[in-house]
């Protein structure tokens, strides 16, 4: 943003995805979650665990309270497929039920594909 009296760019905070799903109480879906970075994983454990019920925002010098609605999904693929992904520490593993997918079949994700869509939308 560039303030008007001295035409300056200046730093302003803006909530994002993650601290409006928090104060909402919306649910946030953390994709791939074993890809995250270490620092981001550390301010994911505040925000992912129940028993907080506030949250310092770093940068906006502020505290913005969890919503009790406020839900947290993740899902990663196994460390075996490569691409930087790590374990995740048991601390943030905890925090979470697993589910384990095992890969669909061809015949499986044809049955999803034509449930889904119309011949006309697959076709094109």
């Amino acid at each position: 943003k560039t303030d008007e009296a001295s035409g300056q760019i200046a730093f302003v905070w803006q909530d994002g995805r993650v601290l409006e799903a928090y104060m909402k109480g919306r649910f946030l879906l953390l994709d791939e979650i074993n890809l995250a970075s270490q620092e981001v994983l550390d301010e994911l454990k505040i925000i992912i665990d129940s028993s907080v019920d506030a949250y310092a925002v770093k940068g906006a010098n502020r505290t913005v309270k969890r919503h009790s609605d406020f839900r947290v999904f993740a899902t990663m693929n196994p460390t075996s497929v490569g691409g930087g992904r790590v374990k995740l520490p048991q601390s943030i593993r905890s925090m979470f039920v697993k589910v384990h997918l095992q890969q669909y079949s061809p015949k499986e994700e044809a049955d999803i594909c034509f449930d889904q869509f119309s011949a006309r939308d697959l076709i094109g």
